[in-house]
């Protein structure tokens, strides 16, 4: 028992240790060049990264000072710059070429714009990479041990600037594209909903003749999210393969292909537990709409 406990909290200690590392080389590196130019541009020197931390929903706690910004599209989450009040207020001063003893409009303005630019920087290194993404107006917020709703996992990165100490903290995702398989016999019908899907935010995981095959695939390459599933096809139609499906994969999404005057046989794959359906011919925003409700 003790055994089973210690390997499994080591194989999840290695786990994050290699998420925060992919989070480091494809997420975070943005956001550190964007942070060393921006502020360069204002103290002339570019901070040094002290330390990367994996952190859980609470930002640092010697921290009491913040500014979030939101960012949606192809990834998503939040990134912070966070600070203790006197750091921050050094921070705005150098921006604003003056000496700033407490939070007003114009030390706020400062740190916003800060925030913006290194996330805005971050952003055109993102689109570079292929990730198109927009961002949120900055928010500044000020307490103790913040706690954020983070897309795991939370980076925290520590940076000095001459004696200014203050934080990058990151969580943000990739969105992942849904995974659909496309079962029917008919290979003009596998190529209509490809070239729809393909437009969209899904990928095509497989395409397969019957229901056999369908099961065969999903056997050897694992769970896709959906399973669009012809009705009518030789050696295993759809409703054994979605009573199959259902059996051996009780939370797989099966979406079904079905011709005009089948309603019967709609019910019946209703009651086998099909998530939903779509009527050949297709229409392009029906098909959608269908996969993006279920």
């Amino acid at each position: 028992m003790h055994q089973f406990y210690l390997t499994h909290k080591i194989e999840r200690v290695n786990t994050i240790r290699s998420e925060m590392c992919d989070m480091e080389a494809k997420l975070l590196n943005p956001i550190v060049s964007s942070l060393s130019e921006s502020i360069s541009m204002f103290t002339g020197v570019g901070p040094e990264k002290e330390s990367v931390n994996l952190l859980n929903d609470s930002v640092p706690s010697n921290t009491d000072t913040h500014v979030f910004i939101g960012i949606t599209g192809d990834l998503y989450g939040t990134v912070l710059l966070s600070a203790k009040k006197e750091n921050a207020l050094k921070l705005a001063s150098s921006m604003a070429g003056m000496e700033l003893s407490d939070f007003d409009d114009i030390s706020i303005s400062a740190l916003k714009e800060l925030c913006n630019m290194v996330v805005g920087g971050a952003v055109t290194r993102y689109s570079q990479m292929g990730l198109d993404s927009e961002i949120t107006p900055p928010t500044f917020l000020e307490g103790n041990n913040l706690n954020i709703r983070a897309s795991y996992p939370l980076v925290s990165v520590n940076f000095t600037l001459s004696d200014i100490n203050f934080y990058i903290n990151l969580s943000v995702k990739q969105k992942k594209s849904k995974t659909v398989l496309v079962v029917d016999d008919a290979t003009f019908v596998r190529k209509q909903v490809v070239d729809v899907l393909s437009q969209d935010d899904y990928h095509i995981v497989g395409e397969c003749q019957n229901g056999l095959e369908c099961i065969e695939f999903i056997k050897k390459s694992g769970q896709p999210d959906i399973v669009l599933l012809d009705i009518t096809m030789p050696e295993m139609d759809g409703l054994q393969t979605l009573e199959q499906l259902k059996k051996d994969y009780p939370h797989l999404k099966v979406v079904m292909v079905t011709a005009l005057g089948q309603q019967e046989t709609m019910q019946k794959a209703t009651t086998l537990g099909a998530d939903g359906y779509v009527v050949k011919p297709f229409e392009k925003e029906r098909l959608l709409d269908v996969l993006k409700k279920v």
